[in-house]
């Protein structure tokens, strides 16, 4: 283990701690508080494993996309519906930026980057065969590559969404103004086109920084021997316990009642969606396993 991977656990670790007081029903400036330290360390996780995966320039460049794309989507969602719909923040989640709460873009990149490196392990990217690819001087030869990275990884995130959304709700983080605006169609009291919107803001965010890595040229640093190695894997970790935490203090606080039935469609989607995400990086973890010695 080098003094990255050791980083990249401690603030994992740390992660997973600060958010624990959470179910001892704290007053609303320790809610906040914990979030910022919750947020910090999953960016501080982020950024140490980022360096080893994408490199430096690579993980800041991919911040500041993420971070202006989401704060621009978010904005025009909180004052003109689009894309997600018609909605506002409330004070819960600390200071706002123009009607948008400056966690909020963070959190983005947070999550994003771990559906990316999922699906960058999913479609099976390694350093050897983007270096190859970068050198092709047709623009065409790239094209499909970035747009399945973009929306397998869009895909990953609306998973994880389906559990998210009525949480935030429910914890009176966000309001719906219009539940039924999209055609009527609407989940757990939520616009359908909130979920479009994930998708959509996720993939064009991973698309733009795609780009910009084929511009320049830096290709993911790892091979399919380094994506064996348990460091790769701890990206599952934040995934997974934001589906854990999310389902354990809402039925605590009431946000979802096994009484209902649509709060049992979402816990049972988002655990369907994310699982078979899930299983499909370790499908593919297996498969990188069984063609490692090959490589040697």
């Amino acid at each position: 283990m080098n003094r990255s991977d050791a980083i990249s656990i401690v603030f994992l670790s740390l992660m997973i701690v600060v958010t624990l007081p959470v179910f001892l029903n704290p007053p609303l400036y320790m809610l906040i508080i914990m979030l910022t330290l919750y947020v910090a360390m999953f960016f501080g996780f982020v950024m140490a494993h980022g360096n080893q995966t994408l490199g430096g320039r690579a993980i800041s460049v991919f911040f500041g996309v993420t971070f202006l794309v989401t704060y621009v989507m978010e904005w025009l969602g909180t004052h003109f519906g689009v894309p997600f719909g018609h909605y506002y923040y409330t004070n819960q989640l600390g200071p706002l930026l123009m009607d948008v709460p400056v966690v909020i873009p963070f959190q983005w990149f947070n999550t994003l980057y771990v559906c990316y490196i999922m699906t960058n392990i999913f479609l099976g990217r390694s350093e050897i065969a983007e270096r190859g690819l970068s050198s092709v001087s047709r623009f065409s030869a790239v094209v499909p590559r970035l747009l399945a990275t973009s929306v397998v990884a869009g895909l990953f995130m609306v998973s994880w969404d389906f559990i998210n959304d009525p949480y935030m709700v429910g914890m009176g983080n966000w309001v719906w103004t219009d539940p039924s605006e999209f055609f009527g169609l609407a989940f757990h009291d939520i616009p359908l086109s909130n979920f479009l919107g994930w998708v959509l803001t996720s993939a064009l965010t991973v698309l733009l920084f795609d780009l910009y890595r084929y511009r320049y040229q830096m290709p993911i640093r790892w091979s399919v021997n380094t994506v064996t190695k348990p460091v790769m894997w701890l990206v599952l970790v934040p995934y997974l316990y934001l589906l854990v935490f999310q389902t354990a203090h809402g039925v605590m606080e009431g946000v979802f009642s096994f009484e209902v039935l649509m709060s049992w469609g979402s816990i049972a989607l988002a655990m369907i969606c994310m699982g078979f995400a899930v299983a499909l990086v370790c499908w593919r973890y297996f498969q990188s396993m069984h063609s490692a010695p090959s490589e040697n």
